[in-house]
């Protein structure tokens, strides 16, 4: 079974910060409906893909909507579970 292609975004108002740890690559992009839907298209080409994030306020939902009509799988995750972690 092919392993996941895993990337860590941080969701803020105006801009994404996604980093893919298999490539170190770090890629600042704005938290707008074609930048996020061009992030999803290209995830669409890594199959499979899981994507997790952390709850911002609401800042998120644009990502996770396009993450949805991509069909890609993502959750949304409570920031202090994540911070304990």
């Amino acid at each position: 079974m092919k392993k996941a292609a895993r990337h860590k975004l941080n969701v803020a108002k105006f801009h994404l910060d996604v980093f893919a740890p298999d490539t170190g690559v770090l890629l600042k992009l704005d938290n707008t409906e074609s930048a996020v839907d061009e992030f999803c298209q290209f995830l669409d080409k890594k199959v499979p893909v899981m994507v997790a994030m952390e709850a911002t306020g609401g800042y998120e939902r644009l990502l996770l909507n396009q993450l949805a009509k991509h069909k890609i799988e993502a959750t949304v995750l409570n920031p202090r579970r994540v911070w304990d972690l």
